[in-house]
């Protein structure tokens, strides 16, 4: 049965739908990494780097999965994989939750890992 007080506020719908909550999450890793950086425009961001520095600015800049970087800035997974590699063999890039305690990747919802290129984080 559904809670009747919860459908009539329509504006918390929004919370029911997965796929509004996996955009909201997407949207605040780029406008969280665009303002960190000081670009205006996801465009401006893009012409500036290349792929693999703006999956490792991501990270930098967002603690998340893989697949919510390559969801939110249009990077192909397979590429993705070959940045994840090359920034851990160059000791940039750590996983923050162990695999006994992963949590769920808010855009595939299946156990992932959250990483990060935050050299705060890495040299503590």
């Amino acid at each position: 049965m559904k809670n009747k007080n919860f459908q009539k506020k329509g504006d918390l719908n929004l919370f029911c739908d997965k796929n509004k909550v996996k955009e909201l999450y997407l949207n605040s890793i780029v406008e969280n990494t665009l303002k960190k950086l000081d670009y205006e425009t996801i465009e401006d961001f893009k012409r500036q780097y290349t792929e693999e520095r703006i999956f490792e600015l991501a990270l930098k800049n967002n603690t998340t999965t893989t697949t919510a970087v390559c969801h939110a800035f249009s990077i192909e997974q397979k590429n993705a994989t070959r940045y994840k590699r090359n920034l851990e063999e160059a000791n940039r890039l750590i996983v923050l939750i162990p695999r006994s305690k992963r949590k769920r990747c808010p855009i595939t919802g299946f156990i992932a890992s959250f990483l990060t290129t935050n050299t705060n984080l890495i040299n503590n």
